[in-house]
């Protein structure tokens, strides 16, 4: 799988770049951990995510290196950056099980940046990558029932609604895009 065009300078769509995290986004990230712990809440099934407790350098231990191969596939740990600066704004991982089975997004921007469009145009560049590069046959995402913000996010980018995942007593909804309803990037 071709993974450069991430690992170089990354991918840029008006104001987003979406680029391999490296050392120099755990900082910045754990400041945000740290001060919205609560973004991070629901990634881990409704629970509350364990890396708002992580210090400094357990965090840098878990976002690098940015290409994590596990059972059963490969994670791929982004930074959402804004393109004119290179400054972290989120992080974004895309959870792939190889070429021809889904991929698993998962997201979140810091609120001082919502309603700029700055998720959108990753999650964008996400879909395209992980179709184009991580050959994935579809994507999916799962939201927290009242992340209204994510939740108009995915449906704007043709993602539909299956509805709560079951044996989570209804704390998230999942989310599916199939290949053919990838939407064009605006960027390189």
């Amino acid at each position: 799988m071709d993974t450069d065009t991430i690992d170089g300078a990354g991918l840029t769509s008006g104001k987003a770049c979406l680029r391999a995290k490296t050392a120099l986004d755990v900082a910045p990230g754990y400041r945000l951990i740290q001060q919205h712990g609560a973004l991070l809440e629901g990634m881990g099934g409704g629970k509350p995510n364990p890396a708002s407790g992580l210090d400094e350098h357990q965090l840098a231990q878990l976002w690098t290196p940015w290409e994590r191969p596990r059972d059963g596939g490969v994670d791929y740990q982004l930074a959402i950056a804004d393109a004119d600066s290179g400054d972290f704004r989120g992080s974004l991982v895309v959870r792939s099980a190889g070429p021809g089975k889904l991929a698993d997004l998962g997201y979140w921007v810091d609120p001082e940046f919502w309603g700029q469009g700055l998720g959108t145009e990753a999650v964008c560049l996400a879909l395209a990558w992980a179709f184009r590069h991580l050959e994935a046959s579809g994507v999916t995402a799962s939201v927290q029932p009242d992340n209204s913000r994510s939740r108009r996010l995915l449906h704007s980018l043709g993602f539909k609604d299956l509805g709560p995942i079951p044996g989570l007593a209804g704390a998230l909804i999942a989310y599916h895009l199939p290949r053919s309803g990838c939407p064009a990037p605006n960027g390189n």
